[in-house]
């Protein structure tokens, strides 16, 4: 875990896993580490309002044990503090670039979605090419998506939460890529297949990532 101290004690955590499915793990989730350490550096010399922890999270394929383990540790205090989880896994091959946030409901509706909200704002500012998902999904209400990542024990708390991840929605179920289907968790998740197929994917999309990281973590109101 890395901590830069801001101005307030409220947090905002900046999460990746850095464990794979027995690949390469160059999409996952290499990629989300690589968007967090390198914003870490970044940030170093850039005064912040919130507190800021990089948490780099074990266990993660298994069953989210490492971020769950995370969250049991929590002090009461240290949860009060954060305000914001922001979670970054598999943002490589994906065709297309996606925000999600929102707790569903036992009756279906979703709620806790400011910040997802307000980081779409800041996307369509910066004129970056990321997206919300598409809406009419029942099985992922809008705008939640994937609901197994790092992001669950944080919102099974309450915490809110945007997540970065890149994939394909575009016939209604998450395949990742159009020409190859899912490449995380398959022997393509590798950086010079990634490379071959798809021309400037790499450095385009990690860029566009850590272009908003960086923006979001500027901001000085993210507290409902």
């Amino acid at each position: 875990m890395i901590t830069k101290k801001g101005e307030s004690e409220k947090t905002i955590i900046v999460g990746a896993h850095y464990d794979s499915a027995g690949t390469h793990g160059v999409d996952d989730n290499g990629s989300g580490v690589s968007v967090a350490l390198e914003n870490a550096l970044r940030m170093v010399n850039t005064p912040t309002y919130y507190t800021i922890q990089y948490v780099f999270f074990g266990s993660e394929e298994p069953g989210m044990y490492g971020s769950r383990a995370y969250v049991e540790s929590l002090s009461e205090k240290e949860r009060e503090n954060i305000i914001l989880m922001i979670n970054i896994d598999t943002v490589l091959a994906g065709d297309y670039l996606y925000l999600y946030g929102g707790k569903v409901n036992d009756n279906g509706t979703v709620d806790n979605t400011e910040a997802v909200f307000k980081a779409y704002e800041i996307v369509k500012e910066i004129g970056l090419n990321i997206q919300l998902p598409p809406d009419g999904n029942n099985d992922y209400p809008y705008p939640t998506g994937q609901k197994r990542s790092d992001h669950a024990p944080f919102n099974d708390i309450g915490i809110p939460y945007i997540y970065f991840e890149a994939n394909n929605w575009e016939n209604g179920s998450p395949v990742e890529t159009e020409k190859n289907g899912l490449i995380m968790h398959t022997d393509m998740d590798d950086l010079d297949f990634i490379e071959n197929e798809y021309s400037g994917r790499v450095q385009n999309t990690l860029s566009s990532y850590s272009i908003l990281l960086y923006s979001l973590l500027q901001e000085n109101n993210w507290e409902q």
